[in-house]
């Protein structure tokens, strides 16, 4: 009788699954080691858009009073840089590896780069590498981005068929789409109470300046804006100051790329109504001591939780309109309004996603 053995078998099967298994768990390692990479890049990343916005604004602010910047200027600004790169995570020890350059006095350049230790890379020999980023102002000729004094929440905001206003919060993994056109500002009130259009009252708390905004809106608010300010809403519409405003970027100073701050209601204020915070969106807010569509302002009522490159449309160019609806970020964002602001989304300066309360 002839008997056959599954013994050598058996031996090669085992050393091909050894083999398997440890090709599998290299692949796992570099991918675990990739992807922390990239977060620790994106991380940078936000600190350094971060840190580009809060020195630009501040050397906008020493330019009104100062043309020619000194040395003791630019220290100035290189501090503020370093100081708003550490708040977002950059460590104290990595400061020397922060590059700064101020060109023409106008133009701001950051770069940084950061050691990131690794994991499974250690078995190679290869402890560490190097991230980096960079920020800079734009020199393509469209002009360097401007913030506008609108506050806008992290979210799709829709006029309805039947001319309501809907709105709802991107996920905590979602935002904005890259090349996508998006309400800025609602625009229209459609009732007889007061309805917030996302403006932000930079003037004195409980007075809004018409005068001051259509400024602000044609060339930019040049006061220091961080994350985690509160800022206070001017509930009102202001359809004829936004189109003149517009009317004179387009026309005049042919500058469309716009920086918008986005925010949430404060707690102070979600309390008022008996809401969550992370529930009521900016443009429900109502005041609570008026239901008339006089212009009013409500002191702390938002806070600043990201910037947002938008670059504006004008009303003939927008396209998501009509009664397409559907749900989340497709479909139509409903017809244009007197006083709406659309604009097709560019990036993130700072991702609300990616930035602690």
């Amino acid at each position: 009788m002839i008997t056959c053995s599954n013994t050598s078998k058996r031996g090669a099967i085992l050393v091909f699954t050894a083999l398997i298994s440890t090709a599998i768990l290299a692949v796992t390692a570099i991918v675990v080691d990739i992807g922390y990479l990239y977060y620790k890049k994106n991380d940078l990343q936000t600190a350094v858009n971060a840190a580009w916005l809060a020195g630009n604004d501040r050397l906008m602010k020493l330019k009104s009073t100062n043309p020619v910047l000194t040395k003791e200027n630019k220290e100035a600004i290189r501090n503020h840089i370093i100081e708003v790169m550490k708040y977002n995570g950059f460590e104290a020890n990595d400061q020397n590896r922060v590059n700064c350059s101020i060109k023409d006095d106008k133009d701001l350049h950051i770069s940084a780069n950061s050691h990131v230790g690794l994991f499974f890379a250690k078995v190679i020999e290869v402890d560490s590498t190097t991230v980096a980023a960079s920020r800079e102002s734009d020199t393509t000729g469209s002009g360097v981005a401007d913030i506008l004094p609108i506050v806008m929440p992290h979210g799709i905001t829709k006029w309805n068929a039947d001319n309501t206003l809907s709105f709802q919060f991107f996920p905590k993994d979602g935002g904005f789409i890259e090349g996508k056109e998006y309400i800025i500002k609602p625009g229209q009130i459609s009732d007889s109470s007061v309805l917030c259009q996302g403006i932000t009252d930079f003037t004195s708390a409980g007075s809004v300046n018409n005068k001051d905004y259509i400024k602000n809106m044609t060339y930019g608010f040049t006061k220091a804006l961080n994350v985690n300010d509160k800022i206070t809403l001017a509930c009102t519409g202001y359809s004829k100051e936004t189109a003149e405003a517009l009317n004179q970027r387009f026309t005049k100073e042919n500058n469309t790329k716009v920086i918008i701050p986005i925010g949430e209601v404060t707690e102070e204020m979600a309390t008022i109504y008996g809401n969550n915070a992370n529930t009521l969106p900016i443009y429900n807010l109502r005041s609570p001591s008026s239901n008339s569509t006089q212009s009013i302002a409500i002191a702390n009522a938002a806070r600043i939780t990201g910037f947002a490159e938008f670059k504006l449309l004008k009303e003939s160019e927008f396209t998501r309109t009509g009664s397409d609806y559907k749900n989340g970020d497709e479909g139509s964002l409903g017809a244009a309004k007197s006083g709406q602001l659309r604009g097709i989304f560019l990036g993130y300066i700072v991702n609300p996603n990616q930035v602690s309360k």
